[in-house]
């Protein structure tokens, strides 16, 4: 079993997996910013980004942002500050954090419609 993991990288190759989650992640980015209620931290486009996503809703905290979205639609996601207190201060989310949205290549474009319509809803 030793190593499996980059095998696969291997045969997937580097490419493909940032070719899809870019793609994905351009998705969620597209439908994060169609909702006026929410406030995202950081680039508003793909570019020179990761699909890693900082959101705050209005007038709520992320905490109770991710307890909604895990118990009403299943979506997990990282409230809080992610242990890097510092950086929230530089984005202007001290003290109350972010709720932070990431994408990954096994993720699919129907569990980002269902992610961005659960926003659209609790936001």
């Amino acid at each position: 079993m030793k190593g499996k993991h980059l095998e696969w990288i291997k045969e997937t190759g580097l490419e493909n997996i940032r070719e899809k989650e870019e793609k994905l992640g351009e998705k969620l980015l597209e439908g994060i910013l169609d909702i006026k209620d929410l406030t995202l931290y950081g680039k508003k486009s793909m570019r020179g980004r990761l699909s890693v996503f900082a959101v705050n809703p209005p007038d709520s905290d992320s905490a109770t942002l991710a307890l909604r979205l895990a118990d009403e639609y299943g979506i997990e996601t990282r409230p809080g500050l992610h242990c890097a207190p510092v950086a929230h201060e530089t984005l202007g989310s001290f003290p109350q954090g972010t709720l932070r949205l990431s994408v990954g290549y096994f993720n699919t474009e129907e569990e980002i419609s269902k992610v961005i319509e659960a926003l659209k809803a609790l936001a």
